[in-house]
């Protein structure tokens, strides 16, 4: 009975595992589990085979065949008449024939494969830059969500003050009315004042595990499984820029990407001019053809052979021509879309540190109002006793307080989220 008691408590012990998850932490989960970082990565895998299969075309190839020929009736030359003196006809072949060869072929010249091949190994450098900026991206929007649900784990607390502090005034009232120094009235105010507060707190638990769960998808976490966060959402530290923006943008991800882009199709106009190229190949082989009618096959030929194949394109009704004005099109569309993209990031990096610097300003002030919230909340607690303050005033100081708390955390969380922007444009 004890063993099977054990084994059970064995088998729901993981069920019951709670994980604890902060930034850090969930970050690793994320680029360890995500779908499209792992899809990302096989893309990189893919790269590294289409720079091989390149490669390929520029190395020697070999290739051998045989065949057997069975001739079930003779084919016959005939001489005409002779005059019977002679046979007017003679069979010119044999009941077995065999047939072998092998041939090594390797590219002298091909302007197009070797072009074809700094493509595939610059593609394979941007399937990396593209690599690193999915990354990045999902660092990003994994760090908001994260702050997010943060934000509401933190909204939870203060909703829970928010009860607990109605739920005392109301209690002081009830004493206060059980004396006689607090009218009916007032009592059932108070009440209504403590039960209005309880919706508010089952929302904010709402919003807290609605985002726990999209934390989980993020992180390709099973949905059943238990798990909690845990941080700071004010910052640390402050982030300051101290270099010129054209020095900073220089390790965004999706800039080198972008570059990587435009040297890919300065290469494919490259690529499509060397259809205009003539191609050279060398051919060296071996040949062997045996026949007989008993399978001794002493009717044998032995061959070696080389040969060089000059290839020269001459017309093909416009069609290159076209194809390398499309090239130049494609180069001169990515690289306004680069110039467009670095202006994009130029104007959101300013706006993220003046969101960044607003932030901060909001913190110290919604900081400065908590204290005087706080103040005047311990100053009401002593007036309600001798009935110089009213359940109105009592409310409207109990929702400042409430009030500059949720600001505090919504400008820390807007911090946070100029600060993950900032890192995101920077590349950090």
């Amino acid at each position: 009975m004890r063993r099977a008691v054990f084994i059970i408590a064995w088998l729901i012990t993981p069920l019951c595992y709670s994980q604890t998850l902060n930034i850090h932490s969930f970050l690793d989960t994320v680029k360890k589990n995500n779908t499209n970082i792992r899809i990302s990565k096989n893309l990189i895998i893919q790269a590294e085979h289409n720079k091989q299969m390149a490669k390929a075309s520029l190395l020697p190839s070999a290739g051998a065949n045989a065949n057997y020929k069975r001739d079930f009736n003779r084919t016959y030359m005939y001489l005409g008449n002779t005059g019977g003196m002679y046979p007017d006809k003679f069979p010119i072949n044999f009941k077995n024939n065999i047939n072998a060869n092998i041939a090594v072929e390797q590219v002298l010249y091909n302007a197009t494969s070797l072009i074809n091949y700094k493509v595939a190994k610059l593609a394979e450098e941007y399937s990396l830059s593209e690599h690193n900026n999915v990354s990045q991206e999902l660092v990003k929007q994994a760090s908001l969500l994260f702050f997010q649900a943060l934000l509401a784990k933190e909204n939870i607390n203060v909703m829970q003050q928010n009860t607990d502090l109605a739920k005392e005034h109301w209690n002081q009232i009830t004493k206060l009315n059980k004396q006689g120094y607090a009218s009916n009235l007032q009592l059932q105010q108070s009440e209504i004042y403590y039960k209005q507060t309880i919706p508010q707190y089952d929302e904010a638990k709402n919003v807290y595990h609605n985002l726990i769960n999209e934390l989980k998808v993020l992180a390709n976490i099973d949905i059943s499984s238990d798990i909690d966060i845990e941080g700071d959402i004010e910052p640390e530290k402050r982030l300051l820029l101290k270099h010129r923006t054209d020095s900073v943008l220089s390790g965004n991800s999706e800039l080198i990407a972008f570059k990587k882009r435009v040297k890919i199709s300065e290469l494919q106009i490259k690529e499509k001019k060397s259809g205009f190229y003539p191609n050279i190949k060398l051919q060296l082989g071996y040949g062997f053809s045996g026949a007989s009618d008993n399978f001794r096959f002493k009717n044998n030929n032995n061959l070696f052979f080389g040969q060089v194949t000059l290839s020269v394109p001459i017309s093909t009704g416009g069609y290159r021509k076209a194809s390398v004005k499309k090239a130049r099109i494609e180069l001169t569309n990515t690289q306004l879309q680069l110039n467009h993209r670095l202006n994009e990031l130029t104007k959101d990096l300013n706006n993220a540190q003046r969101s960044l610097n607003t932030s901060l300003t909001r913190i110290d002030n919604q900081k400065e109002l908590i204290k005087l919230a706080e103040r005047e909340l311990n100053i009401s607690d002593k007036k309600i006793k001798l009935g110089m303050i009213t359940n109105v005033e009592l409310k409207e100081i109990r929702i400042s307080l409430i009030k500059a708390k949720l600001n505090m955390l919504n400008a820390c969380l807007d911090y946070r989220i100029a600060q993950i922007r900032i890192n995101r444009i920077t590349g950090r």
